[in-house]
């Protein structure tokens, strides 16, 4: 389980990730909604908890729109008509109204819902004695292969594939970044001097030639 840790001058404020459900922006200030129906205005802007929670292990948040970051795992509906969300899921302690969001925002949730088994986190490091290989696939053989002899294996996130980035990104937020990526026979890991949008860290590694890359989401 992870932790978000928001630190004032006057108090600390500890929420486990999953019990967060969506946080809404309200001026200078943001609305926190939790699983148990409650809700903590804090003192911070929508774009703070953008930069955040890309720098969890196992991100589930999305922004939605302007005003808008929801946890993946409680979405229940998402209805283009009448243009609401709908929260849903067994630790929702409490009713959670729906939210009014545009029709444009939903379309783009939408659309991240219905892409994301396509490419989220297929792409995986493997490591045995001296060698290491990073690749994209569904199968978990080559995971069992390695870990069976002693090596390591993890997933992580396809920011480019066969020179090509294969998903759309809609988190916005600057923050710095870190990926292993393939030219050749040679792996590299690149890590950002700078904060850099996930799509802007994407399209600079297409364009040097990187024919796969993998997000590196903390070390």
């Amino acid at each position: 389980m992870e932790w978000l840790r928001i630190s004032t001058s006057t108090e600390l404020v500890r929420v486990a990730t999953d019990e967060i459900v969506y946080v809404r922006a309200d001026g200078n200030y943001s609305d926190l909604v939790l699983t148990n129906g409650k809700s903590r205005k804090m003192t911070f802007q929508l774009h703070f908890f953008d930069e955040v929670f890309q720098q969890l292990q196992n991100n589930m948040f999305a922004r939605v729109g302007r005003s808008l970051i929801v946890n993946k795992r409680y979405i229940h509906v998402i209805n283009l008509t009448e243009q609401i969300l709908i929260f849903s899921g067994q630790q929702i302690k409490s009713d959670i109204r729906p939210v009014n969001v545009s029709r444009e925002a939903l379309k783009q949730l939408k659309e991240l819902l219905e892409n994301q088994s396509d490419t989220h986190r297929l792409g995986y490091m493997a490591m045995l004695g001296n060698n290491s290989v990073i690749g994209i696939s569904r199968s978990e053989k080559v995971k069992d292969f390695v870990e069976e002899r002693g090596g390591s294996f993890f997933r992580q996130f396809i920011l480019v594939s066969d020179g090509t980035i294969p998903s759309r990104f809609f988190l916005h937020g600057k923050v710095e970044r870190r990926a292993i990526g393939r030219i050749g026979d040679q792996l590299y890991f690149i890590a950002t001097r700078h904060k850099e949008t996930l799509w802007d860290f994407a399209d600079a590694l297409r364009e040097l030639l990187f024919l796969t890359i993998s997000r590196i989401s903390r070390i």
